[in-house]
């Protein structure tokens, strides 16, 4: 019986020990799946690597691939629901994040790439959340931060946009895209001069970035900064030339104009006018650059379209009133001012300007009540006390 025993014992540990490891299956098994894990990893970073080099379809296909060897890893499903964002398949996108969304805690990557998806269905509270989410996680990550603060922009929320803009800046060493950023909250909150300096800033290093020269412009010109202004915007007119946003042409044409340089700032509104004649102000603007520098006859052209474009914009008649004065048309100019007058009976210079082509034209007692009326609406202006102490002086009438 001994010798049966120690014969057993024997054997036992020839054959490696009786029931002390795994059995061969199990251990076959998980050498597989150690396999299965190792090529699925080469697979995704295949699959990364394509995905980087804008090969889509081969990345979803090698992520694929991955996921089939491998599926407990949540970066793999990840990458895929990123090459369906790139391919802009939404639905499939969403799918994938749904897949791990309770596999596991929320990573900084998976809010992130949920907001993008809310984002693009139009859901921007929801995108907000999974934004904010994302930069809870990983506050020291930009384009987390750049996509919650953006979304805040779209959202109307200018002033927690700073707040998040301070907050990073003293954790982040490089922060030349939050320029833009800040730029835009400021800009949204009336805070032009900040702006401008945030869009400078910025253009320190995006310096061909023509949109952001055109922020920049426009902070200036809102600011009221007209001399500085021109620069930005005259040199993205020399760029784009006739694909010069409208806004940003007429923005020139209004520094031009608040410069003194009316010839220029004409020359841009014939074009603006050119591309948009429905534009009433550009109009009125043309009529201002052509009484500048003396050419009546684009000042009466500007003002009649003006005042067919926008017949009840205040001091349309006015200005239509006094080209035709300039040009001595008495009849018309007191049609005309006679309608200014009626819209609005406190328009200092359409009385005054009435009452002027009245005396002019024989009817001094008359044109006396008009000035009479233009002081009485301000007795401090300037050109009523004039026309009304040259009448009462009885100097006569000057054209």
């Amino acid at each position: 019986m001994r010798k049966t025993t120690i014969l057993t014992i024997g054997i036992c540990v020839l054959l490696g020990g009786c029931n002390t490891g795994p059995p061969q299956k199990e251990a076959r098994q998980l050498a597989e799946k150690r396999f299965s894990h190792q090529k699925a990893k080469i697979k995704y970073l295949l699959a990364f690597e394509q995905f980087q080099n804008g090969q889509t379809d081969k990345a979803r296909d090698s992520v694929s691939e991955a996921i089939g060897l491998y599926s407990e890893e949540p970066a793999y499903f990840l990458l895929l629901a990123k090459v369906y964002l790139e391919a802009g398949e939404l639905s499939k996108a969403r799918e994938v994040l749904y897949h791990i969304a309770n596999s596991e805690s929320p990573t900084a990557e998976y809010s992130y790439l949920s907001g993008l998806v809310a984002e693009r269905y139009g859901g921007l509270d929801q995108a907000l959340d999974f934004y904010r989410e994302a930069h809870e996680l990983a506050p020291r990550k930009t384009v987390y931060l750049m996509a919650y603060g953006e979304t805040l922009i779209s959202l109307d929320h200018p002033q927690e946009v700073l707040y998040l803009i301070e907050d990073h800046v003293q954790r982040a060493d490089n922060h030349a895209r939050l320029w833009v950023l800040e730029g835009e909250a400021l800009n949204m909150l009336g805070r032009y001069e900040e702006a401008a300096l945030a869009y400078r800033r910025a253009l320190v290093e995006f310096q061909d970035d023509r949109s952001l020269l055109e922020s920049y412009a426009m902070a200036l010109f809102r600011a009221r900064r007209y001399a500085d202004a021109l620069i930005p915007l005259e040199s993205l007119r020399t760029e784009l030339e006739d694909q010069t946003p409208l806004h940003a042409l007429e923005a020139l044409a209004r520094c031009c104009l608040e410069t003194e340089d009316y010839a220029r700032g004409a020359t841009y509104l014939w074009e603006v006018t050119r591309r948009d004649p429905g534009d009433a102000g550009a109009w009125r603007m043309l009529t201002q650059c052509s009484l500048a520098v003396d050419n009546l006859s684009a000042a009466k052209l500007a003002a009649e379209r003006a005042v067919a474009l926008s017949p009840d914009q205040p001091g349309a008649h006015t200005m239509l009133g006094f080209v035709l004065v300039k040009l001595r048309d008495w009849v018309e100019a007191r049609r005309v001012l006679a309608a200014a007058y009626e819209a609005d009976s406190n328009d200092v210079l359409a009385l005054c300007l009435l009452g002027h082509v009245l005396e002019t034209t024989g009817s001094p007692r008359r044109a006396v009540q008009y000035y009479e009326r233009a002081l009485q609406a301000d007795p401090d202006d300037a050109l009523a006390q004039h026309f009304y102490a040259h009448l009462r002086n009885g100097a006569g009438p000057r054209s």
